[in-house]
């Protein structure tokens, strides 16, 4: 930054954060520190990173006092390692204390916005393609915050909503379309400012062309960034099996839920948890990402994935230890971007297996998900989250047990049933609870030994019936098939034996049946 814009930009605002830090006095350093004395502070990188912001941060401390003496042993838009040196400031204690924070923050805010500056440009390079900044930046920061976008790599697009024409949705919106919107800021813009639009749709691209404008593409990063992990992470896992069992990927298809990655040969559970494992140990490692573009002749000598005859300028991506393959498609820098890996299921798939996979964000929404619907088990069961699968097993064990009891109170019951009708004629029954083959398994016991027809009906949870009817050598289709019209029901079966459920209370199926 130099020292005009320094002046008449950036010094009222060190001021202002200043002022707002400190109201009326440091009570803390003036508490310990009442005259001044001399000392002198180190600043240490933290993490690895591109630093930016290294003369604002000498700034706050030559307001406090001009006398400050700062040695810098770096400069902006050098790369830093975590651990290294990249400044020493010597003077007044009082002064270093009280100016620490506002430094810090100017410092590690602008560092920050460079370094990732710097990831995504490393991204493009050998494009043709631009990386340009918004003017969404943070209030009273731009000027530092549009500073350290140059510094890592990147261009400023519009400083503020004056010096540049750019339409958006709502403009459009305003004006009525594309082509009125970009008319009326012609007529009204003086001949200096270019003007560009936001569209979203091909048609609007051709519109604004036609009319005379600059169009602004706009990246979703969000989504950008989550396809750059599942990609990454797929490279990663394909990679390892093509080393360890010589398959090759011949599927792969991402989704906004999952990935699918087919692959030529068949693996166990076991190897694929071992794949799973050495996947997310690459991952971990953070190793940084390679992007090369070999000669024809570095190309022939190589040894990479999925090799085949190509022609022009073909892009090889690395994934130190763990993968070499041509691709075109966007990844992460470094390896820890990705997050983690998680195989999700396994079938087999034409020759080989398909392979259902997730990585980065999605691993921690799917194990937050997993680990909600644990704990509502944990609850519903009065178990531990750790214990909720022994719990299960008792359950089941104790379901087992009570389908037991349950099916010999209903053998009872039907047996009951059927002494008690013995040698009557037509039979109309209900009773609540049963399930499908325990009302035919009533309707059946009873039709045996009634001279009639057996009707048996139990409730459902939503109003309805459930039904079973039996007669000995009798034809009930008929029958059926009105009383399914008259109580909104549907069935059938074998001419003395249906089966169905109708939506009608007791009262009508009664009165049905008196007709």
């Amino acid at each position: 930054m130099n020292e005009i814009t320094m002046k008449m930009q950036a010094d009222q605002l060190i001021r202002m954060a200043l002022q707002e830090d400190i109201t009326s006095e440091d009570v803390s350093t003036n508490a310990v520190m009442p005259t001044a004395t001399k000392g002198t502070v180190d600043l240490i990188a933290k993490e690895d990173g591109v630093v930016a912001g290294l003369e604002i941060y000498a700034r706050v401390f030559t307001i406090l006092d001009e006398k400050t003496e700062i040695d810098l042993h770096c400069k902006d838009g050098d790369e830093v390692k975590k651990g290294e040196l990249m400044a020493t400031v010597t003077g007044d204690i009082r002064v270093l204390l009280s100016g620490e924070r506002v430094a810090l923050n100017y410092l590690q805010r602008m560092s920050g916005i460079a370094t990732y500056t710097r990831q995504v440009a490393k991204l493009l390079e050998g494009s043709n393609v631009t990386l340009l900044d918004t003017r969404k930046t943070t209030p009273n920061c731009r000027v530092f915050e549009k500073y350290a976008v140059r510094v890592g790599g990147g261009h400023n697009h519009r400083y503020n909503l004056s010096d540049g024409v750019l339409l958006k949705d709502n403009h459009i919106g305003a004006a009525g379309s594309v082509a009125k919107a970009v008319r009326m800021a012609k007529a009204y813009a003086p001949f200096v400012r270019k003007i560009e639009i936001e569209v979203e749709t091909l048609d609007q691209v051709k519109e604004a062309v036609e009319a005379g404008s600059e169009v602004i593409g706009k990246i979703d990063w969000n989504r950008r960034f989550d396809l750059m992990q599942q990609h990454s992470g797929e490279h990663i896992v394909s990679g390892l099996v093509h080393e360890a069992y010589g398959y090759d990927n011949v599927g792969f298809h991402m989704s906004s839920d999952v990935i699918t990655v087919d692959l030529s040969g068949v693996l166990t559970e076991a190897q694929l948890a071992e794949i799973e494992a050495e996947t997310n140990k690459k991952i971990w490692e953070n190793s940084e990402v390679e992007i090369t573009y070999p000669s024809k002749e570095e190309l022939e000598k190589l040894s990479y994935r999925s090799k085949k005859e190509l022609t022009g300028q073909v892009r090889l991506v690395r994934f130190p230890g763990a993968d070499l393959c041509a691709c075109c498609g966007t990844h992460v820098t470094h390896t820890g971007e990705i997050g983690a890996v998680k195989i999700l299921t396994v079938e087999n798939f034409h020759e080989g297996i398909r392979l259902t996979m997730i990585c980065g964000k999605r691993v921690m929404d799917y194990l937050n998900m997993v680990n909600d619907q644990n704990r509502q088990v944990s609850v519903k069961l009065s178990a531990k989250i750790g214990e909720t699968a022994v719990a299960v097993g008792r359950l089941q064990d104790e379901n087992f047990r009570l389908k037991g009891q349950v099916a010999h109170v209903v053998d009872e019951l039907c047996k009951a049933e059927a002494d008690r009708w013995e040698g009557e004629g037509s039979v109309l029954l209900f009773h609540d609870g049963l399930e499908a083959d325990q009302v035919r398994k009533m309707a059946d016991a009873v039709m045996q030994k009634c001279s009639g027809c057996c009707a048996v009906f139990s409730s459902n949870g939503d109003g309805s019936y459930k039904y079973a009817m039996g007669e000995l050598n009798g034809d009930l289709r008929q029958f059926t098939k009105e009383m399914n019209a008259a109580l909104n029901g549907r069935g059938g079966g074998k001419p003395f034996f249906v089966q169905g459920s109708v939506k009608a209370s007791e009262e009508e199926i009664r009165q049905f049946f008196r007709q």
